[in-house]
């Protein structure tokens, strides 16, 4: 657990980080580095892990559970 930083906290910067990550721009900006070859593979796995856990699996509300983490941190 960082010093300084709240459960919480860290959970919105992982997701901020992650939609970063995994948008358009930045699968682009990566794609140059590849043989070409490689490219549709590369877009493939950037397609399939670009998606969020709490996108897929049923049930979970990331709202709720960010309001969880802020009310044990709190």
């Amino acid at each position: 657990r960082p010093l300084r930083m709240k459960a919480a906290d860290l959970q919105e910067e992982v997701m901020r980080f992650r939609d970063r990550f995994y948008s358009w721009p930045s699968i682009l900006r990566r794609i140059k580095k590849h043989h070409i070859a490689k490219i549709p593979e590369f877009i493939v796995w950037n397609a399939m892990w670009g998606k969020n856990n709490y996108d897929v699996i049923p049930g979970v509300d990331i709202d709720r559970w960010l309001e969880h983490l802020k009310a044990i941190n709190a």
